[in-house]
């Protein structure tokens, strides 16, 4: 592997290494690669997944609500269905609380859950604990049960 390494970077930076030898190679490919991390983290400042503020001479990054969203649902989807159990999630979100039903029901739909019922959704994964986590950040966790079980419909 560290062949490889070496490898990929002389060709991407042979001219470099061949003019001013592998010492300036290596300081080039360090500031591409601060270049290509600056740029990474303006483009999740821009989607809004991050936000950052200044703490004395250093920057402190975190994740924005929408940020936190978006990590849940990519842990979600990388939980593979298995065969025998599921998670089912029961909720009764009050009118009052609108818009906490309606994003949680969207975000039912973007990790894979599969509506039964109006308030009665199913997935053939084990998720129990990340739906979990995603009800504590939504502050729904009393609206909603969350149950672990083996398939209920026999699939």
């Amino acid at each position: 592997m560290v062949a490889v390494n070496l490898y990929s970077f002389f060709l991407n930076y042979q001219r470099a290494i061949v003019r001013h030898g592998w010492a300036y190679a290596r300081e080039l490919k360090e500031i591409h690669d601060q270049r290509d991390l600056n740029r990474r983290l303006r483009e999740l400042k821009r989607q809004r997944f991050i936000q950052d503020r200044r703490v004395g001479h250093h920057m402190e990054l975190s994740l924005t609500e929408q940020g936190k969203i978006t990590l849940y649902l990519d842990r979600l989807r990388n939980q593979h269905d298995s065969g025998t159990v599921v998670t089912l999630i029961i909720f009764d979100i009050p009118e009052t609380e609108r818009l906490i039903r309606r994003q949680f029901r969207q975000f039912l739909k973007q990790a894979g859950f599969k509506k039964l019922q109006q308030s009665v959704w199913i997935r053939r994964a084990d998720v129990y604990g990340t739906a979990q986590d995603v009800l504590r950040h939504l502050k729904a966790e009393r609206w909603v049960i969350v149950l672990r079980t083996n398939d209920p419909l026999g699939h």
